[in-house]
């Protein structure tokens, strides 16, 4: 949510915001996605490093750590 005001603010800046609540009935759990680098240069069919791979999801604010990629709720 931020990023997109952010992105609103960019193009209209004179733009007003509130705060944002979100009210959830019981806290979700942090999602996980476990995977190898080379199963993903297998899918992909070149050679990706962990270095890079790890790039790309810091890339997107997601947390990677150890072939996990922990998605934001």
């Amino acid at each position: 949510m931020t990023e997109l005001s952010a992105l609103i603010y960019e193009m209209c800046p004179g733009a007003s915001f509130e705060d944002v609540v979100d009210i959830y009935p019981k806290k979700q759990e942090k999602r996980k996605l476990v995977f190898s680098a080379s199963k993903i240069s297998k899918i992909l069919g070149l050679d990706v490093s962990v270095a890079e791979i790890k790039d790309i999801f810091q890339r997107y604010n997601f947390t990677y750590t150890e072939n996990r990629v922990f998605l934001k709720s």
